[in-house]
């Protein structure tokens, strides 16, 4: 583990610290949620930009063998 400091704006510390009190958990745990929660939704933002890239190639795929089709007839 690697100890982090941070410097924070009065307001956001306060709105962190709120939050961290009405989940009844510490600031500590809370900005790891925080962060983990980003964290999966990178991830989940990169596994849709993959997929639809995927899907793009495909219809690449299909349009290509359609212009093939065509051409032949």
């Amino acid at each position: 583990m690697v100890k982090v400091s941070l410097d924070l704006e009065e307001g956001l510390h306060k709105a962190i610290r709120k939050k961290a009190i009405d989940k009844g958990i510490t600031m500590k745990a809370y900005l790891i949620e925080l962060i983990e929660k980003g964290k999966s939704i990178d991830d989940s933002e990169d596994i849709a930009k993959a997929n639809k890239e995927e899907d793009v190639e495909e219809g690449d795929a299909v349009e290509e063998d359609r212009a093939s089709e065509i051409i032949k007839l």
